[in-house]
């Protein structure tokens, strides 16, 4: 049986190009939803750069406007500074991101969370 179907295939070329053709059709199905009903999101990172120290969070971290004038990573505010564990944190903090000469090239970008838009 399994001969007899192969050798149907060799005497119909057309079958064999047709057959993934018509498979693919089937397989793809019409979209159920539009992209119009889906509002426009606006959504931009805060960016408000500021003299040196810059607090935590008024630009995405990590980056070179971080770095202070000696070229070392200078923070002001942390964010939840003021409910840290010890009062001696924060600073423990920024003394040693103070150690660095610059940021890991593969770190994570974070920043600070930033409400939604305004929808009129």
């Amino acid at each position: 049986m399994r001969f007899a179907f192969r050798r149907d295939l060799r005497a119909h070329p057309t079958v064999r190009l047709l057959l993934p053709l018509v498979a693919a059709l089937v397989a793809c199905d019409a979209p159920t939803t539009s992209d119009a009903a889906v509002p426009e999101a606006r959504v931009s990172p805060r960016f408000e750069p500021a003299a040196e120290p810059m607090d935590f969070g008024a630009i995405p971290f990590p980056d070179d406007l971080y770095l202070g004038a000696s070229g070392r990573v200078a923070l002001g505010a942390l964010p939840s500074e003021a409910g840290s564990i010890s009062p001696d944190f924060p600073e423990a903090i920024r003394q040693a991101l103070g150690d660095l000469s610059g940021f890991s090239t593969v770190a994570p970008v974070s920043s600070r969370p930033f409400a939604p838009p305004v929808v009129k």
